[in-house]
């Protein structure tokens, strides 16, 4: 069953701005926990990795930054293109 519509256009606009509203303050997503890791941090974490004779894969740098695997792939990709656009080598 329908609710009434309040008696003139000003309410209404009221209560679904206070609707909306509290739509827009709920709960964070929760796959957004974490801050991105910049560019520069994810070098030097494989450049450390490198020093250490550790196997760099996407897996294992996101070990190291703790983050998820899919993070970890994505943060070494960008690496890799970052070395690369620089006329360095891959990193493997």
């Amino acid at each position: 069953m329908r609710e009434k519509a309040p008696p003139n256009a000003a309410e209404w606009v009221e209560e679904l701005t206070e609707a909306l509203g509290e739509a827009a303050h709920s709960e964070p997503n929760p796959r957004r926990q974490r801050e991105a890791v910049p560019l520069a941090i994810a070098k030097d974490t494989i450049a450390a990795m490198k020093v250490q004779r550790e196997k760099i894969t996407g897996m294992t740098l996101a070990e190291r930054l703790g983050h998820s695997d899919r993070s970890g792939y994505r943060y070494f990709g960008e690496a890799q293109v970052a070395q690369l656009a620089n006329g360095g080598g891959g990193f493997r």
